[in-house]
């Protein structure tokens, strides 16, 4: 299965995601994944790139409550430091993640496995990424879709 791929219909389309420019002692972005009842968060330096060739490091941070998915203001006593965080996108979030044997397998399976496949359907970013576990560190990834060759092809016209 391609990210490009009609979704399965046993996955949920319930999922959101937010992007919060955190602008702390080290300011970073942070990507929110609703999960349930929670948010699974990651920091990273820097903005999404668009860019199959960028990855970014990114650090996995605490879970947090989904009343931080459009939160915008400061937040104190947060993991990865207090300050203002400021939404840059929100929007719907599809999974297109699968495990060893190439079956689909739901969002929380993913994150607990370290191989996370997202396509995000926000007002500013669209398409799909890959957040990848080596040990402690993760990595996120723009995948190779419709939307970076889209954008590959205006940049090389």
């Amino acid at each position: 299965m391609d990210l490009n791929d009609p979704i399965p219909d046993n996955w949920s389309m319930e999922h959101r995601f937010a992007l919060h420019l955190h602008e702390t002692g080290r300011p970073h972005v942070d990507l929110s994944l609703s999960l349930g009842d929670r948010l699974a968060c990651w920091r990273f330096d820097g903005g999404l790139s668009l860019d199959t060739a960028i990855h970014l490091r990114a650090e996995r941070l605490d879970d947090r409550l989904l009343d931080y998915l459009g939160f915008s203001g400061v937040a104190l006593g947060l993991d990865c430091g207090a300050g203002p965080m400021t939404v840059i996108d929100t929007g719907r979030l599809h999974n297109h993640s699968f495990d060893d044997r190439g079956r689909p397998i739901d969002l929380d399976a993913a994150v607990d496995a370290g191989e996370v496949r997202i396509w995000l359907e926000g007002t500013t970013f669209q398409g799909g990424w890959d957040l990848t576990r080596a040990g402690e560190a993760w990595e996120l990834t723009k995948v190779g879709d419709i939307v970076a060759l889209a954008r590959a092809a205006r940049v090389s016209a």
